[in-house]
């Protein structure tokens, strides 16, 4: 597609040009690799929140090397020092963390407008030939994935955000004192689960879980499923960006027995399928779906496993248990096109199986202090295989 949008768009001069360029080439290398940077992305998505999320103290070498690709989370709260500004509270955290990517969003639509209207510069806004509609198209088609991706990245991390708003603690479960608000929200104590204030930022946190827990998976889903026959046969197909390089004899020859010669001919996938590339190009033709699987694994391993149980034996079992669940859903479907994509993926679920060991042998001492750095620098090294 890359090659093809540099036919449609002659290169512009000066430093537009040298950017353009740029954009380019990272574009390129970006979808050559597409499939194994979503694989490396998640798998630290969801190693990087296991202290947090577990309430686990790893050793101080080993969280700073986490913290490092805390960065694939994309928490703004995590970056900006919310903790040294004592006005701001968990709920005003919760806020700014769900609101800064619909802005980021709003951003995305300013500048795909912004850069269709510097495409259109020296074309007439009454008539526009089938080359600049193919420019626009292509720009949109571009943003879209920009799109796709910030919803990627955001998903865990404001999920988690969201799911940890309803978790509140009795800190006098024996009624000793006189005060009858005793229950206190664990992610920050000085807000009471029984005030008007947490009432209403719980009615805020329930709106952002349609929005992002449910809507985001949801419209994976809507896209997906619309597109699905084409999806499923598009190993007959051609993107519509790309040029169709095969004959009719020669697409018939790799068809199935049974394909009618006189009626069926090679054919271009729609601009509407294909646009959706983000979503199912990693993926088999008949795991369409997986990117809906793959959503819903990362939100189970991060915002769902945060609230079972934090810091206690049963959140550590079930995390093992349930990164065992998907290395062996993985391992048996093998849903990516690429079989080097499946090893990947393969060796980043034994990544998070370990990790998750790491935590509950730290968590419940399981091995005591003289194994402490042993372990810690198993897990660096092991946490270092998927981007190796």
């Amino acid at each position: 597609s890359v090659e093809k949008e540099t036919h449609l768009i002659s290169p512009p001069s000066g430093l537009y040009g040298m950017f353009f360029r740029v954009r380019q080439r990272v574009r390129k290398v970006i979808h050559e690799l597409s499939a194994q940077i979503k694989i490396m992305i998640t798998t630290y998505q969801i190693v990087s929140t296991i202290p947090s999320n577990m309430s686990v103290e790893f050793p101080a070498f080993f969280t700073s090397f986490l913290k490092v690709f805390s960065v694939f989370n994309l928490n703004v709260v995590s970056v900006v020092p919310f903790s040294c500004q004592q006005s701001f509270t968990y709920i005003d955290k919760l806020v700014f963390n769900t609101l800064f990517p619909i802005g980021l969003t709003g951003l995305l639509i300013v500048l795909c407008m912004l850069d269709g209207a510097w495409q259109l510069r020296h074309h007439s806004w009454t008539y526009r030939s089938p080359e600049t509609n193919k420019k626009l198209e292509n720009l949109s088609d571009q943003y879209l994935t920009y799109f796709f991706f910030l919803t990627y990245l955001v998903l865990p991390s404001v999920s988690t955000t969201i799911f940890q708003t309803f978790l509140c603690t009795n800190v006098d479960p024996r009624h000793e004192d006189s005060d009858p608000s005793d229950s206190y929200l664990i992610a920050d104590m000085s807000i009471s689960c029984t005030s008007d204030y947490y009432q209403r930022g719980v009615i805020y946190a329930v709106l952002m879980l349609f929005v992002y827990v449910v809507g985001i998976p949801t419209m994976y889903f809507v896209v997906l499923y619309r597109n699905r026959k084409e999806l499923k046969e598009r190993d007959h197909v051609c993107l519509v960006q790309d040029a169709c390089t095969q004959t009719e004899d020669d697409w018939l020859a790799k068809a199935p027995e049974s394909v009618d010669e006189d009626s069926v001919k090679p054919a271009e996938l729609s601009s509407a399928a294909a646009r959706l590339s983000f979503l199912w190009e990693a993926y088999e033709p008949q795991y369409w779906y997986w990117e809906i699987v793959e959503t819903t694994r990362r939100l189970m391993l991060t915002a769902v496993l945060s609230i079972c149980g934090p810091g206690t034996s049963v959140q550590s079992i079930f995390a093992v248990l349930l990164a065992l669940v998907y290395i062996k859903l993985y391992g048996y479907y093998c849903p990516y096109e690429s079989d080097k994509d499946d090893v990947v993926a393969e060796v980043g679920q034994f990544q998070i199986f370990f990790s998750f060991l790491g935590a509950l042998i730290y968590q419940k001492a399981l091995l005591g202090e003289e194994w402490s750095v042993a372990v810690s620098v198993a897990l660096i090294v092991v946490n270092a295989c998927v981007g190796a």
